[in-house]
């Protein structure tokens, strides 16, 4: 093995072999304990798509080490999908995920975490108020910390302090939404998914406003044709089944993160769960409808678009 000449260590002392000349990282952290999304072959890392360094100091060394114990299906899908770390992970929840055009549903984001703080707040709205705040902080903590993850969470704090001092609604919101920017490099603001993290957060909150339950009804599908805008943007072709599979996979999916979130140390629930999500996966991978997009499909949605940001949204706001 003397061509793989630098090893890596994971969370159960496990040895993998790196070549340097295909990959470059840091050569100081290659004895510490790592977690890594990446390409293995044999013992073999071939391909690195990203990775975090742990210690024995890091709570979250124990935390994965254990959950990562008690089967597979812990080790390669409920850590990925609930923290987005990962080690010789099942890669087919997040590929079919993308095939239907559902994967911002699926990876964590932004979305997670509001739907996370608003159901906690509800719970602890009389007493223990500072508990969502303690929630949240922790399962920040325990996440990879993506650009995503990272907008968030600041988002979440920024709003808290801006609501303890009662700052105008409209200050709230380009302060959040500008520090957003900031922490986000300027590529990816090009990216669809960037973008729909944020119309889908904004959905959270709209569920759980005191508005009537028909104007909820009513604002989740005109925030689902603005998320289906955007993504026009970025594709040659439309998968029919993708845009219908995500106004009725959103709520479904949301309540089933939250569940694993809630039941992470009772296995049984998170098997089904699992199952229960690859199994729906298959059959709108099986069935889809996907047509050519066009300047003129193009068009239309992003006219209906407009009619619905500035007819129902801004319009309410300034009444």
């Amino acid at each position: 093995m003397s061509q793989y000449n630098l090893t890596l260590i994971n969370v159960n002392n496990e040895k993998f072999y790196l070549n340097n000349k295909m990959i470059a990282l840091n050569e100081t952290n290659i004895l510490e304990k790592i977690w890594l999304n990446a390409e293995i072959n044999d013992k073999i890392i071939n391909r690195v798509y990203e990775y975090k360094i742990l210690n024995n100091y890091d709570f979250r060394y124990f935390l994965f080490n254990f959950l990562r114990s008690i089967d597979e299906i812990y080790r390669t899908k409920i850590i990925p999908i609930l923290y987005g770390f990962s080690l010789d992970f099942n890669r087919e929840i997040f590929e079919r995920s993308s095939q239907i055009g559902i994967i911002h549903l699926v990876i964590i984001s932004g979305m997670h975490f509001n739907l996370l703080f608003l159901i906690f707040t509800n719970i602890f709205k009389k007493r223990f108020k500072f508990m969502p705040i303690i929630i949240i902080i922790v399962y920040w903590a325990l996440c990879f910390k993506t650009i995503s993850v990272n907008r968030a969470f600041f988002a979440i704090i920024i709003g808290l302090v801006l609501k303890k001092y009662q700052a105008n609604t409209n200050y709230k919101f380009l302060l959040v939404f500008g520090s957003s920017f900031l922490f986000t490099p300027n590529i990816n603001i090009l990216n669809a998914g960037y973008w729909l993290s944020f119309i889908l957060s904004f959905l959270i909150k709209k569920i759980f406003d005191k508005s009537k339950a028909l104007d909820k009804i009513i604002s989740y599908f005109y925030i689902w044709i603005l998320s289906i805008s955007i993504q026009l943007i970025w594709k040659d072709r439309i998968n029919l089944t993708s845009y219908v599979a995500g106004i009725l996979f959103m709520p479904l999916i949301e309540i089933l993160y939250l569940n694993l979130t809630i039941f992470i140390l009772f296995p049984l629930i998170p098997r089904v769960l699992i199952n229960f999500l690859e199994f729906l996966l298959n059959i709108l991978v099986n069935y889809q409808i996907i047509i050519q997009n066009s300047l003129v499909i193009n068009t239309i949605i992003w006219t209906i678009s407009i009619f619905i940001f500035f007819g129902h949204f801004i319009d309410k706001k300034v009444k």
